[in-house]
């Protein structure tokens, strides 16, 4: 039976306003995942709650409430920007810790089919990644964010998400109106700030994690924030595409669902962002995140040698075969697609000012 009480808050939540709405959307769904996942028993790794969550995709209401959580403390009055300052950190904890299982897991997985690793090798990730399903169970559990058990049966809420729920319901909203020009003032600033920084050197790609992964997270949000928006930022049609970035509208970037965003109803005056550019900005995220893995996999597989004892049958570079890349290799491969779209092309700029031209 369903808990009408329960349906009643995400109502009143939703209702609070547009921002409201969106978070409520995304935190239904965390909690949908958390449930079903508490419902649920398994075999193996399937057998552990904090795993079954990661298979179904808590990960992505994680980010997507992080995410609002990036913009609205910025949009809020300054008491509104502190309660969605706390939620952040809450959701940002436990995506860390999905983030954590999802590479040591990939990695595991690649290591056994892709790579064909000893075994020693493959345990080693295997340790990782349950030490990994730990600190997904422990964030869960301290936060909350698990299901409470229930003597009428199953879960129906989860005690932490009910609590964030009614705080957010008792904020101050702004109306759709305000709120969306302070969203366009903040999505434009973003992506200013992002090409000032790479313009400025700040951004040293040679160094792996300061410099490629963190250029990488930095150009990731924007599309996360306009995902979790709930409808308000909106993709333009295909006809008005810009002309010359028709390259890096590959079947790989076109067909991927972090490409595209939802049309919503509830929505009258969503912001409209041009077809090419975002889809520029996604290539570029995506060829980003290739090179990326390729270096991490690199580094870790070295270190998986190291931690486990187990010596390599045959050169690092023939075992990984494409997965290989050196960090010299890695920086002017990512340094030049930055500079075409971030410098050349300003595609980070373009959106920006097409923002502010809504407002």
């Amino acid at each position: 039976m369903k808990n009408k009480g329960t349906a009643a808050s995400w109502r009143g939540l939703a209702a609070a306003g547009q921002g409201a709405g969106a978070f409520a959307v995304h935190m239904q769904r965390f909690a949908a995942i958390v449930l079903h996942a508490g419902t649920q028993s398994g075999r193996g790794l399937r057998r552990h709650l904090a795993v079954r969550c990661y298979l179904e995709g808590l990960r992505t209401p994680a980010f997507m409430l992080q995410g609002l959580g990036r913009v609205y403390r910025k949009i809020l009055s300054r008491e509104a920007a502190a309660v969605i300052e706390r939620q952040r950190i809450v959701f940002k904890t436990v995506e860390d810790t999905l983030g954590e299982f999802d590479a040591w897991h990939t990695l595991h997985l690649r290591a056994q089919a892709a790579w064909q690793a000893p075994a020693e090798v493959q345990a080693w990730f295997h340790d990782n990644r349950m030490h990994a399903a730990g600190r997904i169970a422990a964030a869960l559990q301290i936060l909350k964010l698990a299901p409470e058990d229930s003597e009428h049966g199953a879960a129906r809420d989860v005690p932490g998400l009910a609590n964030m729920r009614a705080e957010l319901t008792d904020l101050a909203w702004p109306a759709p109106r305000k709120d969306r020009m302070k969203v366009a003032q903040f999505l434009a600033q973003e992506l200013r700030e992002i090409e000032v920084r790479f313009e400025s050197g700040a951004l040293n790609l040679r160094d792996l994690e300061g410099g490629l992964h963190e250029l990488r997270r930095r150009l990731r949000w924007p599309s996360v924030y306009a995902a979790a928006l709930n409808g308000l930022v909106v993709i333009g049609p295909q006809r008005a595409a810009a002309p010359g970035l028709s390259h890096y509208l590959t079947a790989a970037v076109t067909a991927s669902r972090h490409a595209h965003l939802a049309h919503h109803q509830r929505v009258a005056q969503p912001l409209t962002i041009n077809y090419a550019y975002w889809m520029a900005l996604s290539w570029l995220i995506q060829e980003l995140g290739r090179i990326k893995d390729q270096r991490q996999w690199t580094a870790t597989l070295q270190a998986a040698f190291r931690g486990s004892g187990a010596r390599a049958a045959k050169p690092l570079a023939k075992m990984l075969g494409s997965d290989y890349n050196t960090a010299a290799a890695a920086t002017r491969t990512a340094t030049s697609a930055v500079e075409r779209l971030v410098l050349k092309e300003r595609v980070l700029g373009c959106i920006a000012d097409e923002l502010e031209r809504q407002i």
